[in-house]
């Protein structure tokens, strides 16, 4: 079509369908088939509920295309070319924009691959990606209600303004600047090496590796099973109440941590700066440096500190006890509440006792011991 097409339907076979001028309305219909089709001018509405055999391509403007069937060879979107609202509830094959796209899926797609814009896409409830979405350019929404089998990953130097899952991904990785994750479904693994801004969680994650950095406090609200920070969480991280964390490990850089949940295991092996606790944790490891550790909670295994800490301050009840150990640094120490043993086999500054302290052994150095009940 070289001129003005107001509207065609294909029930039959197309050998090819070449569109360089204005197409209002073409439907391809269920028992169609159109070996090749190709826009490089303006379309209003294309229909595909048949079958199409090569790769669609568009180098012009679309502002509707639907597919119900098949695209044995999938659809690319080239460079400068506009697809206003993409749809699939049918079998798409492959997705490659280069332009400048937006859509959604209720059906199935093998691959999505975005190099340039994405406005919004959905992955609808009943969608599925088999393989692994790429994006490698700059996406504005993605919201996957459906299944993501083969992941998700945000390129270095790609911009993904919203990513939201409330139904099932497998991988997500970023390695690119992603500004909000909110996850109310089930992520099995997750890692970041670029930039988030904002991490919510009130559902299921399973990993969750940080080696870049992520700038507001993480929140979780649902289960994570294992969250291991070897990058920056310059804003924090809290488990909120009623919350379960089961391990939880800092290699770098932590603001402050809050648990008012259940924590299983919490090591620290790099820079804590801050740490409360009005919930419940299983077992704490500190190898390296602490700051200020507040404890409202519970605490049930012994509390190990091989490294440093500034300040620990008991008010809760550590049933398991505490040892500082040979080679530590515990600058101070005060418990107001409960606390079943106490071992000091490296160096304690200041130890304050306004509490229960039911048994205390010291066989490094102590500097002062001020006892007031």
């Amino acid at each position: 079509n070289k001129g003005t097409l107001a509207n065609a339907t294909n029930t039959g076979s197309i050998a090819s369908l070449t569109n360089t001028k204005n197409i209002g309305t073409f439907s391809n219909a269920n028992g169609g088939t159109l070996t090749t089709l190709s826009n490089t001018g303006s379309a209003g509405s294309i229909a595909n509920q048949g079958i199409i055999t090569k790769q669609v391509t568009n180098q012009g403007t679309i502002a509707n295309f639907s597919n119900a069937g098949t695209l044995s060879n999938g659809l690319v979107n080239n460079a400068n070319a506009t697809l206003t609202n993409f749809t699939n509830s049918g079998n798409a094959g492959s997705i490659t924009n280069k332009g400048t796209l937006s859509g959604s899926n209720s059906g199935i797609i093998a691959n999505l691959a975005n190099t340039k814009n994405i406005g919004t896409f959905t992955n609808a409830n009943g969608g599925t990606i088999t393989n692994k979405v790429s994006n490698e350019g700059t996406i504005a929404s993605f919201d996957n209600k459906g299944i993501l089998s083969g992941g998700f990953v945000n390129n270095a130097n790609a911009i993904l303004t919203k990513f939201s899952n409330s139904n099932n991904i497998g991988t997500l990785e970023n390695k690119g600047n992603l500004a909000t994750l909110t996850n109310t479904g089930t992520l099995n693994s997750a890692s970041n090496t670029g930039t988030i801004a904002n991490l919510d969680n009130t559902k299921n994650i399973g990993t969750f590796s940080n080696l870049g950095t992520i700038t507001s406090q993480v929140k979780n609200q649902g289960t994570i099973t294992s969250f291991d920070n070897k990058g920056n969480l310059s804003g924090g991280f809290v488990n909120d109440t009623g919350a379960t964390l089961s391990k939880f490990s800092n290699a770098s850089n932590l603001g402050t941590l809050e648990n008012k949940g259940n924590l299983a295991t919490l090591t620290n092996t790099g820079t804590l700066n801050s740490a409360s606790n009005t919930g419940t944790i299983a077992s704490l490891d500190n190898t390296k440096n602490i700051g200020t550790f507040s404890n409202a909670g519970t605490i049930t295994n012994q509390v190990k500190n091989q490294g440093t800490i500034t300040s620990f301050d008991n008010k809760g009840n550590l049933s398991g006890g505490f040892v500082n150990d040979t080679g530590a640094t515990l600058s101070k120490f005060s418990n107001a509440s409960n606390l079943g043993t106490l071992e000091n086999k490296g160096n304690l500054a200041t130890l304050t006792n306004t509490g229960t302290l039911n048994s205390a052994s010291n066989t490094g150095t102590i500097a002062s011991l001020d006892n007031t009940k």
